[in-house]
């Protein structure tokens, strides 16, 4: 921490340090914007930090939504941002900060189009994996159990594979869920 953000003007590689003005904060997250012109840097101190990628300067700070989450998923359009406390799953926008949904569960999955979202809810040892679609969150899609020991997940394109990764003292095992959307 501390020191300019990244130098101006240089053609050399440019560390991305956390701005002076947040003190000792660590970087959970970052992502560009698709024009390649805007830094968004979630950081600990419960900020988001908008810096322009061509000057270096800040733009603008907006407060995230999502104090003493972690687990942080972005998706691959770089606008939705995915994080758990471990019981609740909150789905938020980038650029606004806004909340636009809560769903009880925890270890969410988000597919790379931003649109759907499997998280695990119950203990770790009897799990169900949900599959939310995002653009109507009131209630799952599809439920399965998921036939692991404290799982992993992670969503297919589209969100019509999911797949369900864990491991006991004996074994590891890998399921692949399958949904027809």
């Amino acid at each position: 921490p501390g020191g300019p953000l990244l130098p101006p003007n240089t053609d050399a590689a440019r560390p991305l340090r956390v701005p002076p003005e947040a003190g000792h904060a660590s970087i959970d997250l970052w992502t560009m914007d698709a024009e390649e012109q805007t830094i968004a840097l979630l950081l600990s101190d419960n900020t988001v930090r908008f810096i322009d990628a061509i000057t270096w300067k800040l733009k603008r700070t907006l407060q995230r939504p999502d104090e003493g989450h972690t687990g942080f998923r972005l998706s691959a359009d770089h606008q939705t941002v995915v994080s758990s406390d471990g019981e609740e799953v909150l789905v938020w926008d980038v650029n606004s900060g806004l909340i636009f949904a809560r769903l009880p569960g925890y270890r969410p999955a988000i597919d790379s189009g931003g649109r759907w979202l499997a998280l695990l809810t119950g203990p770790n040892q009897q799990a169900t994996v949900q599959l939310y679609d995002l653009l109507a969150p009131e209630a799952p899609q599809a439920s399965w159990a998921s036939e692991v020991d404290s799982p992993e997940l992670a969503l297919a394109p589209g969100g019509e594979r999911i797949a369900v990764a864990g491991c006991d003292e004996l074994n590891c095992r890998l399921i692949l869920l399958d949904q027809e959307l």
